[in-house]
């Protein structure tokens, strides 16, 4: 089991999407690297977390701005967070 996790840099747009299996010690460690706040917006759990992070990466690469970091317009960054994930 992973987790897919959503992380915003406070005041901004801009939105990492990640993998990982404990996100509270990934979150420390990008909170650590990044002068600016970090906030968790949403932690989606799933067996097929490997996938699915491919799959959001893949749908939003119009939204892409380096890395796994995002610039989502505000209605589309909404309808990630309210998404149900199987």
């Amino acid at each position: 089991m992973g987790c897919i996790y959503l992380l915003q840099v406070e005041g901004t747009t801009q939105v990492k999407i990640g993998y990982s299996e404990n996100v509270a010690v990934r979150v420390r460690t990008l909170r650590t690297a990044n002068p600016l706040p970090l906030r968790i917006l949403r932690e989606i759990q799933s067996p097929a977390a490997r996938a699915l992070d491919q799959t959001l990466r893949q749908r939003y690469v119009r939204y892409h701005i380096h890395g796994d970091w995002f610039d989502f317009p505000p209605d589309i960054l909404q309808q990630l967070l309210e998404e149900h994930f199987d």
